[in-house]
């Protein structure tokens, strides 16, 4: 039965890996990923629980953009089953249907 559930975690892992673009990398050690690639691979850790509530701190920095596709195509999937605490300096990145909380100084 453990041969099974650890099965069921790679198969999980590598559709958290698809969801973010980084399949072709999934046995590439992560010190060798590119900037972009790494902050892929922390939105996929992010995800992994389908979190009620998802906080991301500035997630569109260093990525193209098919990775910046793949943010809002991954905030679009949250904001169906819960909330998503997006910080940025950069209103353009934010969804086009959000409600904001603006911070005093901000």
């Amino acid at each position: 039965m453990r041969h099974a559930c650890a099965t069921c975690r790679a198969a999980r892992h590598l559709d958290l890996l698809e969801r973010v673009g980084l399949t072709d990398a999934a046995h590439r050690p992560v010190g060798g990923y590119s900037s972009g690639m790494r902050q892929r691979l922390k939105l996929a850790i992010a995800i992994q629980h389908e979190p009620a509530l998802l906080i991301l701190d500035e997630p569109m920095a260093l990525l193209d953009e098919g990775g910046r596709s793949l943010v809002r195509a991954v905030v679009g999937e949250q904001l169906k089953r819960g909330v998503v605490l997006w910080a940025t300096n950069d209103p353009s990145e934010l969804p086009a249907e959000r409600n904001e909380i603006r911070l005093p100084g901000a």
